[in-house]
């Protein structure tokens, strides 16, 4: 989990280097479950793995999934991970969405879906037997975003009625400990 780093110090560019330790977590927001850190376990200088939960009610055979990312050691941007819909330019530009990975469908009767409003996720109704579903596509996403940077993505905030919320999250680094803080629209 502890691998030796290089890490540039010093003003301008004639930085010092100096050797140092370095542990990296993975903030994430998942389907159904409060934000949260997860180590991340580095495999080699160039590759890592995370190890996140997926929740029962996606259709998912899995419980957990592990993924193995490649993402150089000396890369200093926060990792991110959310279930849910990056929307358009939402993430600045010297970010990276390095992995999207589609977790599952949810599922709901039609009478609890609400009426969709401009610019919210679309579900698919899908016709079985005797009645009708309405049927939304989670993705999992893994960002790489800058210290002091802010992105903006759109979450399931109820199950049964497929009711959007949108998510503000806020990278900052303090005593050399890197975090994020989410803020939840009342939409």
């Amino acid at each position: 989990m502890v691998s030796k780093i290089v890490i540039l110090t010093g003003i301008g560019p004639c930085g010092i280097l100096k050797m140092g330790d370095y542990k990296m977590d993975a903030f994430h927001y998942l389907v159904e479950s409060a934000s949260g850190v997860t180590p991340v376990k580095r495999i080699d200088s160039e590759n890592i793995e995370v190890t996140l939960g997926i929740h029962s009610a996606l259709e998912s055979p899995l419980c957990e999934l592990a993924v193995s990312l490649h993402l150089d050691e000396r890369d200093r941007r926060v990792l991110v991970v959310i279930d849910g819909e990056l929307l358009w330019e939402s993430i600045p530009k010297n970010a990276d969405c390095i992995y999207s990975e589609t977790l599952g469908n949810l599922y709901t009767n039609t009478h609890h879906l609400r009426e969709p409003r401009f610019g919210e996720p679309s579900y698919n109704i899908i016709e079985m037997e005797d009645r009708k579903l309405g049927c939304l596509t989670i993705k999992r996403h893994f960002l790489l975003i800058p210290s002091g940077c802010n992105f903006l993505f759109r979450r399931v905030r109820d199950l049964r009625s497929l009711g959007p919320t949108y998510v503000m999250g806020v990278v900052r680094r303090s005593d050399s400990k890197d975090n994020v803080m989410w803020i939840n629209s009342s939409y």
